[in-house]
Parts: structure tokens; C-alpha cells; sequence
């Protein structure tokens, strides 16, 4: 008899800062997509999606949690969060680890992103999968400067 099986992916895009202290403000996720399961012995009753970052990929933060609603023997559910900020709450990550000090300068950090999913069958059995990806966050310094300009509006005569 064949296993169950679950299935999720995620994708992630880089992104870039540009400010003039070389700190960001805000960083945040709104992880979106699907789980499908298949094989399983009994009804579907629910899937647990969980996310959850990384600065290193094995130290990992509770991002967010939720339960979906599941159903068959086979199928698809989607989940999607509301943005989540990765640098206010318990678990998460100093602004400082997103720092570029240095005026001119560019520093980049990569956050690792991983989407954990369960799926219940109605029997109280189990079947689990995950999925990861990683996205840069580039912070760039704006270097400091001024200018001068303007008229002389001369006359001779």
C-alpha cells in the first residue's frame, strides 16, 4: 500500500534598502500557497501551517501559525498570512543584524524563510512536509554630501 505523502514550495524575492543611516525600518513576510497531501488512510481534517525564520538557517523563529480547514482522502489546501514584522516580537531579529554602517557602503543579509505544514487525517494520524527558501536583504548607505549652487547675478559697467 502506497505512504502519504504532503507537498509544499516556496519562493522568495531579494530585496534592496536604500536610506541615508543605513538602517532599515521594517522587514516583513506574508507567506502565501498551498499544501497537498495524498495516500492518506483517513479523511483529511485539517492542515497546520507554520513559518518560521532564520538568520543562519538552523537557528529557527516562530514566525506564525494557523490551521486550515482539510477534507478527502487526496487534495490541495491554500494558506496565506497577513504580513508578519521579522524585527518586533519575541522571536525576532535585532535591526542591527541588517545594519550597513560604513556612509557608501552596502551590506547584505540573508533571511531564511521555512514553511512547515501537517496534515491531520480525522483518526488523529499525521503527515508532515516543509519546504525553505532564502532571500537577500541588501542595505545600501546613502554617503553624505552637500552642494551649493545659486547665482552671482553680476553687472559691470
Amino acid at each position: 500500500m502506497p505512504s502519504a505523502s504532503a507537498q509544499t514550495t516556496l519562493t522568495a524575492t531579494d530585496e534592496t534598502v536604500v536610506s541615508h543611516n543605513g538602517q532599515l525600518t521594517s522587514i516583513t513576510v506574508a507567506p502565501s500557497g498551498t499544501v497537498s497531501y495524498e495516500g492518506l488512510e483517513q479523511t483529511a481534517a485539517n492542515v497546520t501551517v507554520t513559518v518560521e525564520a532564520s538568520l543562519d538557517g538552523t537557528s529557527w523563529s516562530h514566525v506564525a501559525s494557523k490551521q486550515v480547514d482539510a477534507s478527502g482522502l487526496n487534495g490541495t489546501v491554500s494558506y496565506a498570512f497577513k504580513p508578519r514584522s521579522l524585527l518586533s516580537g519575541k522571536d525576532s531579529f535585532s535591526k542591527s543584524a541588517f545594519r550597513s554602517k560604513a556612509d557608501g557602503s552596502s551590506e547584505t543579509t540573508d533571511v531564511h524563510i521555512r514553511v512547515r505544514s501537517v496534515v491531520y487525517e480525522s483518526s488523529g494520524k499525521n503527515v508532515s512536509t516543509q519546504s525553505s527558501t532564502v532571500f537577500t536583504v541588501a542595505v545600501q548607505n546613502v554617503p553624505r554630501g552637500s552642494g551649493v549652487g545659486g547665482k552671482v547675478n553680476g553687472n559691470a559697467n
